[in-house]
């Protein structure tokens, strides 16, 4: 499985991870803040794509989001707003896409 490493306090996240077959991890500066990802998906013609963002070691959810099957090629823009708290969470968090 690859592991990909990005370090942004309090930023976004616009790092192009090309296609996600299993899990992307990332880690955020260990300090108290809000980031962006930025989700650029092509949209499936014959399934739903489910989008999660989680952390490594809480496993708890921090995004999850369901983008519907659709004929249109467009690609779908989206962003994804999560708090980091020191001390709770891990700086490390995975995106997974179904």
């Amino acid at each position: 499985m690859p592991i990909t490493y990005t370090n942004i306090p309090n930023a976004v996240i616009d790092q192009y991870f090309g296609k996600i077959n299993k899990i992307v991890w990332f880690n955020v500066s260990d300090t108290f803040g809000t980031f962006t990802v930025n989700i650029y998906l092509e949209p499936s013609q014959s399934t739903e794509t489910t989008i999660k963002i989680f952390n490594k070691v809480t496993k708890e959810t921090m995004f999850t989001k369901k983008y519907s099957r659709t004929p249109n090629s467009t690609s779908i823009i989206d962003e994804a707003k999560i708090t980091h708290i020191p001390g709770t969470l891990s700086p490390i968090y995975g995106i997974t896409v179904n």
